[in-house]
């Protein structure tokens, strides 16, 4: 077959060309730019002529010296930023993700990215992980070989693989993860660990008492410890107790008899040699100094100011007075119009004195006032009716008037006329 050699600068048609345009004008033998005779700037492995080989997704393969034609290698599918080689080992740098020396488009099993670098999943996960926490969940292991749980402070913890259970935690296995171990903590009062979480129910030994089979920080305000540190109940008598007995309570919870030895007995009643009731429910056998008795028995202080007892609690009823005496109760001091005269207080001579410094005697001149105004009314008014009504005089009009009249009647009189 012969060759046909198809010249670049024959025309089809206005503005186009039979040869690619990076074919040269030695011509081509078909239109696309891999048939090309030669290339107008460089050339991929397989021949096709193209533009400058561009830095980003090609290497040079064949370079020239003279500035001729250069064969461009493509850059793997991982690259970017472009490559000295056709491997994804070549890479300036990786479009997804670097596994070593390698790029990738994700990282493998058992390893999670950091930026793009694959990292190695720690010992302690299983079923890869997203991060290098000591944790379930984002950040952390897709599944642990032993977990860690606190439900106290609610969080999860994965241990390092070499790691068991400590003391305070029991290892059970997991039904939320399958090969995997749980460490339960157990109760706070267990001591040596326990055979069941939870409660202090499961504990091997109680760290500090025991009820039942309860393992609790201290007895009830009803029991006592005994020197196994067993909660033991007080005597029913009692309130609060250090012993078992009904003289070892140190509260009761009606009324108590004080004993010797600093011990107590806890009563309903007061028995007939401690008849009397103090403040605090104890029955004694007198009212304290100080203090008298009410009709219930019962021993009530006196008031601040009373000394050597009273008859009742307020300052009037004290039998002596802690300082002074006023007006027949004890009092701190004496008021400033008053003095102290071996220890009752007497108005003091500079009031008595003054007649405006007596409240009374001012009380008295007003009232003596007053009756005085009473009785200059109650003369006046008396004087106005013993003179009675008054008559006032008539006046010129009215005389004149009766004079003519009666001379009328005299000249008619004399007139004969009847």
């Amino acid at each position: 077959m012969a060759l046909i050699l198809v010249s670049c600068t024959s025309m089809i048609g206005r503005g186009t060309s039979l040869c690619d345009e990076e074919c040269t004008d030695i011509g081509c033998w078909g239109p696309s730019a891999g048939q090309c005779f030669t290339c107008r700037h460089d050339a991929l492995e397989d021949g096709t002529c193209v533009p400058p080989c561009d830095p980003e997704n090609h290497f040079i393969i064949q370079p020239t010296d003279d500035g001729g034609i250069r064969t461009c290698g493509l850059c793997d599918e991982q690259c970017t930023g472009g490559c000295t080689g056709p491997s994804n080992a070549d890479c300036i740098s990786c479009r997804n993700f670097q596994i070593g020396s390698h790029c990738t488009n994700e990282c493998n099993e058992g390893q999670y990215p950091v930026g793009k670098i694959c990292e190695l999943c720690p010992d302690f996960c299983t079923q890869g992980c997203t991060g290098n926490e000591h944790m379930i969940g984002d950040g952390g292991c897709n599944q642990c070989s032993i977990v860690l749980i606190d439900h106290e402070e609610n969080f999860m913890r994965c241990l390092d693989s070499l790691d068991s259970c400590d003391v305070d935690h029991l290892q059970v296995n997991s039904n939320m993860y399958p090969n995997s171990s749980v460490c339960q903590k157990c109760h706070p009062e267990c001591e040596g660990g326990c055979e069941r979480a939870g409660d202090s129910t499961g504990c091997r030994l109680c760290k500090r008492h025991t009820r039942g089979i309860y393992c609790v920080e201290q007895c009830s305000s009803s029991e006592y410890p005994d020197a196994d540190k067993i909660c033991r109940n007080c005597d029913p008598t009692c309130l609060h107790c250090n012993n078992g007995t009904d003289t070892d309570c140190t509260k009761c919870e009606n009324l108590e008899v004080l004993l010797e030895d600093d011990k107590r007995k806890c009563v309903t009643e007061c028995p007939l040699e401690f008849p009397y009731i103090l403040e605090t429910y104890t029955c004694v056998a007198a009212c304290p100094e100080n203090s008298f008795k009410s009709e219930d028995n019962i021993c009530k202080s006196c008031h601040p100011e009373c000394n050597e007892g009273c008859h009742n609690e307020t300052n009037k009823g004290c039998l002596v007075c802690e300082h002074v005496k006023l007006d027949g109760a004890c009092v701190a001091e004496c008021p400033d119009s008053h003095e102290d005269t071996n220890g009752v207080c007497e108005m003091s001579k500079r009031f008595e004195a003054s007649p405006a410094s007596s409240p009374l005697k001012v009380l008295i001149l007003i009232t003596i006032l007053v009756l005085v105004v009473v009785l200059v009314v109650a003369i006046v008014i008396v004087v106005l009716k013993l003179k009675g009504p008054i008559h006032r005089a008539p006046n010129a009009m009215y005389l004149n008037d009766m004079t003519k009249t009666e001379e009328s009647d005299r000249d008619d009189g004399g007139n004969g006329i009847a």
